[in-house]
């Protein structure tokens, strides 16, 4: 049904531009049922398995890992980021992502270590050159599945850091933005739902 999906999706944009150029006098495919859309199923990496592929990861692995669970970041934006990003002062790092739009996102322990106030540079690199983003992803793909022994993806620990801010803060606009998210329903399919605070939240109404 995704196919599908997809495939009408382009239909419908061709027969609109013919209809706005008086091509056609109406769109043939608005009567067309669309298919239901796959619901975004969150799915994070346990943070004990995180914490220890972490500890037992390569350097240049082990931070782009961090950066991935600790920060949120997609492999692009690992890719682009750059030691002068880093403002231990103001305890943030900038980010640049998706449509070249920047965010700050806070750092904790784990992320201010990567870099050393000053340093200048990309943060991850080869050789002193920057890497690709697909670099980063097969790296940290090939080190969970072959190493680390998870059957899981570096896209996946920002999946465990969504989870868990939102079990931190139980504030979805804040991990929107912190994640770079367009839409809040882009955010909901990151975040676990948690049966616990769910059912602690239930317990507490007077």
């Amino acid at each position: 049904s995704q196919s599908r999906g997809l495939y009408l999706g382009d239909l419908s944009a061709f027969y609109k531009w013919a209809v706005k150029h008086d091509h056609l006098a109406a769109d043939p495919t608005i009567k067309v049922d669309r298919p239901a859309k796959a619901k975004y199923v969150p799915r994070p990496i346990p943070t004990s398995q995180l914490k220890a592929a972490i500890a037992g990861a390569p350097e240049r692995v082990r931070v782009m890992l961090t950066l991935a669970g600790y920060a949120g970041l997609r492999c692009a934006e690992i890719a682009g980021l750059r030691c002068e990003d880093f403002d231990h002062e103001a305890g943030t790092m900038r980010v640049k992502g998706k449509g070249n739009k920047t965010r700050i996102v806070p750092l904790n322990d784990h992320t201010a270590e990567l870099v050393v106030p000053g340093s200048t540079g990309p943060v991850v690199s080869w050789r002193g050159e920057p890497v690709s983003a697909g670099s980063v992803s097969d790296s940290m793909r090939y080190y969970l599945r072959n190493h680390a022994g998870l059957d899981a993806t570096g896209h996946q620990a920002r999946h465990t850091f969504g989870t868990r801010m939102y079990a931190g803060c139980q504030d979805l606009a804040a991990v929107q933005e912190t994640m770079g998210h367009a839409s809040p329903n882009t955010t909901r399919g990151y975040v676990q739902h948690s049966a616990e605070v769910a059912a602690k939240a239930v317990r507490s109404l007077d």
